[in-house]
């Protein structure tokens, strides 16, 4: 028997005005094309598949189509959610470390040159090179802070970590000497930056740390 013969058609269940049984196939007639068929001139709503014993329509296979695309798509979403936010706490943790490390090198240069910290409060006027190593220092000691007002801004340091070392402002501008330096060298930063360091030691008092540090024995 030709192969075409025995095929099994997809099947309507009514045709010519008489139901098909849906488990029986229906013989072809070899002579002709099987999309010649009657059987296969079907609207697509009604095209049931019989070769996997069940009763399932196109319409129901676009259905599960849809629902595997909906959870796909789900999945991706849930998946790039989590590389944000991993890439996202890198990127703050790689920031903070690097606030950490701009402050070891001040305390570093500190240590190094420890006269700098009577140069902050010496009643009597500091040699030019005194007050070069001083103003220079500061620039470093701001610059950083300005690095870092600008990650806070851009959402790269939390709020928390910023103001920590928003505070260290204080220390560098705590003596009358310190911002008198400030007032030389702030025309070279950020403006807005400039407006916020302004507003926080306006009204600030002076530190006696330094002072507080010759006087300990």
């Amino acid at each position: 028997m030709p192969a075409i013969a025995r095929m099994v058609a997809f099947e309507k269940p009514e045709c010519r005005g008489r139901k098909i049984a849906a488990d029986r196939p229906t013989r072809l007639d070899s002579s002709r094309r099987p999309f010649d068929q009657p059987e296969f001139r079907l609207t697509f709503p009604y095209l049931r598949i019989t070769s996997w014993g069940k009763n399932m329509t196109l319409e129901h296979f676009a259905y599960v189509a849809e629902i595997i695309g909906v959870v796909i798509v789900v999945v991706t979403l849930i998946y790039l959610s989590l590389q944000v936010r991993q890439g996202t706490e890198l990127l703050r943790s790689e920031s903070r470390q690097a606030q950490v490390n701009n402050g070891l090198v001040g305390v570093y240069k500190l240590v190094e040159h420890p006269e700098l910290g009577r140069i902050f409060f010496a009643s009597e006027t500091p040699s030019f090179a005194e007050k070069t190593k001083l103003q220079f220092w500061i620039i470093g000691q701001m610059r950083a802070r300005e690095h870092e007002w600008l990650q806070f801004r851009s959402g790269a340091l939390d709020e928390i970590t910023w103001l920590s070392y928003r505070g260290v402002i204080y220390f560098v501008l705590g003596t009358e000497r310190a911002r008198t330096l400030w007032q030389l060298c702030c025309p070279f930063f950020n403006t807005d930056f400039v407006e916020m360091v302004s507003k926080m030691i306006d009204e600030a008092p002076y530190d006696d740390f330094w002072e507080k540090l010759e006087a300990v024995k």
